[in-house]
């Protein structure tokens, strides 16, 4: 496949069967009989044989669980295949693929199609995918003229206007920079880093360690018929702890330097393409002194010599 190919859909026919890897949604901790789907015994709770210790549990009783052992541990987020999709319609030039069935993934998110491995493939499917090639020279980068300019491309001009809006000449924009396709989600992403890094991250509760308060037993719980409680700074008490509460911390996250500069051009693209980029001439150098630009501003604003004077001027 030569370098700069581009890859279609055209490898897949009505009636293939497909294998899709996508990564399955992440669901956080989850206990053993979730995780590996146990269904219990007759009575899980307070059952005989359910609560006998377990000792062929931990090696040797170090408390360390053995390898492969079904417990409870973080659910999902990992890559999952499912085999043996069959695809119903398959449009090559839309880039379009319906199957029947479902794959691992969350909306919007990546997957990996490939022929089944359970499956023959059907008669005419080629057999080192298909791709199509984006120049008549096939492979390799398109040259450049002396301008730096792909060939057969078109200066993007800008024109330049002055203080009093009058068009006073144009100039050249590269296309590198004020030319790239609009890309939201290059956009959103450098957004949400540059809000992130902008949070001041100053949100604070106390925990029980910073509470004031007596960690007296303030009930027994027998001969009072009230639940037993061990101390007032629970949270379960006003004015007790926050258990999982904020603390200081930095929201920022790391975010690649060419997503940065990518985001940055994408964004003068989008202004450049809206119309809503303009470009003026530098002011002169001869800089009004400042009695002279108080004037012009005290013009403007309808306010005459007498209050000049009443301030000093």
């Amino acid at each position: 496949m030569p370098v700069g190919a581009e890859i279609t859909a055209a490898h897949f026919l009505p009636g293939q069967y497909v294998d899709v890897t996508g990564t399955s949604i992440g669901k956080g901790f989850a206990g053993g009989m979730k995780r590996h789907n146990f269904h219990g015994l007759r009575a899980t709770h307070a059952f005989r044989v359910a609560s006998q210790p377990r000792l062929d549990r931990t090696a040797a009783g170090s408390g360390q669980d053995l390898q492969g052992q079904k417990d409870g541990r973080p659910y999902g987020g990992r890559g999952v295949t499912t085999q043996s999709l069959q695809i119903v319609i398959a449009d090559a030039e839309r880039g379009l693929l319906l199957n029947q069935g479902f794959g691992a993934g969350s909306e919007k998110g990546w997957v990996l199609i490939k022929d089944a491995v359970k499956r023959r493939a059907p008669e005419g499917c080629p057999s080192r995918g298909a791709a199509r090639r984006r120049s008549r020279c096939g492979a390799g980068r398109r040259r450049r003229d002396a301008d730096g300019r792909h060939r057969g491309e078109r200066a993007m001009k800008l024109s330049v206007r002055n203080l009093d809006n009058q068009e006073v000449g144009d100039i050249e924009l590269a296309d590198a920079v004020f030319g790239l396709p609009v890309r939201g989600d290059i956009l959103a992403r450098v957004v949400a880093w540059q809000l992130a890094k902008r949070r001041a991250g100053t949100h604070k509760t106390k925990g029980v360690s910073e509470i004031s308060g007596t960690s007296k037993k303030a009930l027994q719980g027998k001969r009072h018929r009230r639940a037993r409680q061990g101390s007032l700074r629970s949270p379960q008490f006003r004015g007790g702890a926050v258990i999982f509460g904020p603390v200081v911390r930095s929201h920022a996250f790391d975010l690649q330097k060419k997503v940065r500069q990518l985001g940055l051009k994408t964004a003068l693209s989008a202004k450049q393409a809206e119309g809503s980029w303009s470009s003026s001439t530098p002011p002169s150098s001869t800089r009004p002194r400042q009695g002279a630009a108080g004037a012009v501003r005290d013009a403007r604003l309808g306010v005459g010599a007498d209050h000049r004077r009443r301030r000093g001027r």
